[in-house]
């Protein structure tokens, strides 16, 4: 889905049948600074939901962190960071374009996953998993295009865990949940654990490799404090310059994640992330200039009633003064 502006999201949602609603989580922060959380339907208060691909986003500012501690550089070859890539052909292919999603990496992952699963969830850690999964012939020249496969988040957990020696539950706890306030996340391996919302459907399991692609468990309340964080002393003002420099605009795609115009006729930016995994589906929106924010999280297997929630939501937040 193309994404360029939130008044083209609004008209379309608004136009959904209220029949179609499911039972989810939700929290919204008021221009107060105050986050209040509610529930719709049955859902049980506290209870974890996967984030799916808000950890992409949450993987993304745990690598700023590291640039901005003069760690990483962002523009820096694959084949410098981790060293097993050097003769490979994903060598010369920087972090960013990684983060970007316009690697160029050929999927290997789904492939593999087709003809032997049991095997692909065996894999023992995520560099290994960069060799056999991502680090074959480029699909294209790295910066072309565009595409949101899995393995650019192989390759993400990869470069965080080589340089900082540790394993990625412990690198996102230190550098992004417990500074961002995220006191209810956690990250997990395989299923998501017995404090979550039971799942309509089963998901996917998440492999250990693959953390930064969906092993973040958390509530609506999580959510928007990991929006807000990247945006209130999280990052320094370079690191928040490129999180939120569109490198695909059809897609309003920076880095690991999206951010929009807030309307056709103001183009400042709100962050706009979104998570699948069967059943869970998560999104949170957050206005970095009014620091007001909304996330809604169902384990129901329909994002229809939060996305109308959120749609609802943006229409009620009034015009910047100009």
């Amino acid at each position: 889905m193309k994404i360029t502006a939130i008044a083209a999201l609004t008209a379309s949602l608004c136009t959904i049948s209220a029949s179609q609603s499911a039972a989810y989580s939700y929290a919204e922060l008021s221009d107060e600074g105050q986050i209040a959380p509610g529930i719709d339907g049955d859902d049980r208060s506290g209870a974890l939901y996967e984030a799916g691909s808000i950890g992409k986003f949450a993987c993304t500012l745990a690598v700023l962190r590291m640039v901005d501690r003069g760690a990483l550089a962002i523009d820096a070859r694959l084949g410098d960071i981790l060293p097993e890539t050097g003769d490979t052909p994903i060598a010369d292919v920087t972090l960013r374009q990684v983060l970007q999603s316009r690697s160029g990496i050929a999927d290997g992952l789904l492939p593999a996953f087709g003809d032997d699963p049991q095997a692909v969830m065996q894999t023992p850690d995520a560099m290994t998993a960069t060799m056999q999964y991502a680090s074959g012939e480029l699909a294209n020249a790295p910066g072309d295009q565009w595409s949101y496969d899995l393995v650019n988040w192989i390759v993400v957990q990869a470069v965080l865990e080589k340089v900082t020696g540790d394993d990625i539950a412990d690198i996102l706890e230190t550098l992004v949940l417990r500074p961002a306030g995220m006191g209810q996340s956690h990250i997990f391996i395989g299923a998501i654990g017995p404090e979550a919302e039971p799942p309509a459907s089963p998901g996917r399991p998440i492999p250990a490799f693959l953390t930064c692609a969906g092993g973040l468990a958390t509530t609506p309340t999580d959510l928007i404090a990991l929006a807000r964080f990247a945006h209130n002393g999280g990052l320094s003002a370079n690191s928040l310059a490129a999180l939120t420099d569109i490198a695909t605009p059809d897609e309003a795609y920076a880095l690991g994640g999206r951010f929009i115009a807030r309307s056709e006729t103001d183009a400042r930016l709100i962050s706009w992330q979104t998570g699948s995994n069967g059943a869970y589906k998560s999104l949170v929106a957050y206005d970095p200039i009014r620091d007001v924010g909304f996330a809604a999280m169902t384990a129901s297997g329909d994002a229809t009633a939060i996305q109308r929630h959120r749609s609802d939501w943006m229409a009620e937040q009034a015009p910047y003064s100009r």
